[in-house]
């Protein structure tokens, strides 16, 4: 049998706060980050309403895939701001290293 590995962090927030990290510098200028990675609901708080702003409303994934695309892109400002997003990017590395 092949050999499986998992590889998980326990994420203080959800899939959509690690991506407003990533674009965090297009967030409108009055939201902090400290109160998007506190805030239990961000997802319905901050990520839905930017998606939205972005014509993102009435799509099935709310703009995860092109908001994530261009998040991807800005991966040191995820690893700043997401300590378990950088863990889990790390385990990996170390595995296929």
């Amino acid at each position: 049998l092949a050999m499986q590995n998992l590889f998980a962090a326990a994420a203080i927030e959800e899939l959509e706060t690690w991506l407003l990290a990533g674009i965090f510098a297009d967030l409108p200028a009055e939201w902090n980050w400290n109160d998007i990675r506190q805030e239990v609901s961000a997802k319905e708080v901050y990520f839905e309403p930017y998606a939205k702003s972005r014509g993102f409303g009435g799509t099935p994934d709310m703009g995860r895939k092109p908001l994530g695309e261009k998040a991807s892109r800005n991966l040191a400002a995820i690893f700043v701001k997401c300590d378990e997003f950088k863990t889990l990017a790390t385990q990996l590395k170390e595995h296929l290293s």
